[in-house]
């Protein structure tokens, strides 16, 4: 079991039942969904942006910083868009899946349309719409991670970050080894895209809801 410290400075443990272990697999599958694609937009975007597009080296930096900014701005409307859903009633595990949708499946539309784009604007303005639509995940994963993980959740993002890294290292090296054999980014972004589906539908669907410090209740 967990012994993690409560906000009064008691031990508060959470016993690792099969429902907590399933939990946390979900929760670090869908963390590792985040990682790769926000790994393979850092690696591999100024490379697309040139070898697949053939815009300047000297005008790819600005074209890549562009989608970028669209995660600062819509950060802030992914969180007072939850907060308007609160007010009016959803539950918070309801407002969770949907952030959470947004942020992986509006990214897997996108690199399905990207697979097939090669004209240099219309695949600026599906990356902006990608990265934008990232910023909910903010909102989504983590936010839930603090809810249901309450003393403990540095631990549990600290695992989930952990295992999401080095699958998305294996995922940069699969997305190398693609581009090297087939000269084109259209394999990497569809299997991306489908890794983005897994993600959502594992969260939604297959994940235990509940905190991993609630003790299931038994019969009498």
């Amino acid at each position: 079991s967990l012994s993690p410290s409560s906000a009064s400075g008691s031990p508060r443990r959470v016993r690792l039942s099969r429902r907590v272990l399933k939990q946390v697999a979900c929760l670090a599958w869908v963390h590792s969904t985040v990682n790769v694609g926000y790994f393979m937009m850092q690696s591999w975007l100024p490379r697309y942006l040139t070898g697949e597009l053939g815009i300047e080296l000297s005008k790819s930096g600005g074209l890549s910083a562009l989608p970028w900014c669209m995660i600062a701005l819509f950060s802030a409307v992914a969180g007072s868009l939850a907060d308007r859903l609160r007010a009016w009633g959803w539950s918070s595990w309801s407002v969770r899946r949907l952030m959470l949708c947004i942020s992986n499946l509006v990214p897997a539309v996108c690199l399905v349309l990207l697979a097939a784009v090669r004209d240099a604007r219309a695949a600026t303005l599906l990356l902006m719409v990608l990265l934008a639509a990232k910023a909910f995940n903010c909102i989504g994963y983590y936010a839930h991670v603090s809810e249901v993980a309450q003393g403990c959740a540095g631990l549990l993002l600290g695992f989930t970050n952990g295992v999401g890294i080095v699958v998305s290292l294996v995922a940069n090296i699969i997305i190398a080894t693609l581009v090297e054999r087939t000269g084109s980014f259209s394999l990497p972004f569809r299997l991306t895209a489908l890794f983005y589906v897994t993600g959502a539908a594992v969260f939604c669907l297959v994940m235990p809801a509940g905190k991993l410090n609630e003790t299931p209740k038994e019969g009498p």
